[in-house]
This record gives structure tokens, C-alpha cells and sequence, in this order.
């Protein structure tokens, strides 16, 4: 086994101890396999979000503040156009 798959597998079962499959599936979401990170997906930018989601949820976890860390789609272009000028 890959030792990124291994890792990959690390993460969720610690996202598991997290109790993720209530908390950040809930009914909306597909839960994450094995791979899901770990190698490219059919949509890159779609994945990236997911990413973008899901660590917004670990913060939101530890911070205990839903608001405190959060990343829409429109402030991802914003933050490119700045960086452009």
C-alpha cells in the first residue's frame, strides 16, 4: 500500500473519531473514500472545494465557531484578482 493511501486512511478514521458522518456528511454529502484526496479526481476544481469545505469543518470544529473560518467560491476569485494586481 501507498504510503499516501495510508494516510489517507489515517485521516479518516480520525475524521471518523470526529463523528464527520453526522456532523459534515450529514444527508448532502458523499462520505470520502481512501483515495479521495489522494489522487486526482474527475473534477479537480470540484475536489478542491470539497477540500475547502471540509477544512472549514475541522475549524469550525476546534474553533467552536462556524463563521470563523469559511470560504465561498466568490472570495476564492476575489483573492485571485487582487493577487493579479
Amino acid at each position: 500500500m501507498s504510503v499516501v493511501y495510508a494516510q489517507m486512511e489515517d485521516s479518516l478514521d480520525k475524521l471518523k473519531c470526529l463523528n464527520y458522518e453526522d456532523d459534515y456528511l450529514g444527508n448532502s454529502r458523499q462520505p470520502i473514500t481512501r483515495t479521495h484526496f489522494a489522487v486526482a479526481g474527475e473534477n479537480v476544481s470540484i475536489q478542491f472545494q470539497e477540500f475547502l469545505d471540509l477544512t472549514s469543518y475541522l475549524v469550525a470544529k476546534v474553533k467552536k465557531d462556524s463563521e470563523f473560518f469559511k470560504i465561498d467560491k466568490y472570495e476564492l476569485r476575489r483573492n485571485k484578482r487582487e493577487e493579479r494586481l
